[in-house]
């Protein structure tokens, strides 16, 4: 679980610190940067999930690296995302569950996946 204590004081006027920058890892056929239209930690601070057009895409989010990627996960735009908010049974073990609904009218569960330890 990701911890973060803060110590800004908004009431004084204080700025939020940056805690992680990380690059975007997607290209488009071009090798131009995407931009992410939506984005999403999930509930235990492990991964990331973005989207870019119809393209879904898991990041760890301590080190940005790439853990899957979805192209064209619906037909069309993707034009939101969601966490469900803790773990639920898939097969006997826990797993997050990521949503995601598109342009196709369709709503998508997917299972998270795992973030190996370095």
């Amino acid at each position: 679980m990701v911890s973060v204590t803060s110590a800004v004081r908004y009431h004084l006027d204080e700025d939020p610190k940056t805690l992680r920058v990380l690059p975007v890892p997607l290209h488009d056929s071009k090798g131009s940067t995407c931009l992410y239209e939506h984005m999403g930690i999930s509930p235990d601070g492990k991964v990331l999930a973005v989207t870019s057009g119809s393209t879904l895409q898991w990041l760890c989010a301590e080190t940005g690296v790439v853990l899957d990627t979805a192209e064209k996960a619906h037909e069309g735009a993707i034009s939101g995302i969601a966490w469900a908010p803790r773990t639920i049974p898939n097969g006997g073990a826990p797993t997050f569950i990521l949503a995601s609904c598109g342009d196709d009218k369709k709503v998508k569960l997917w299972l998270a996946p795992e973030v190996s330890s370095t």
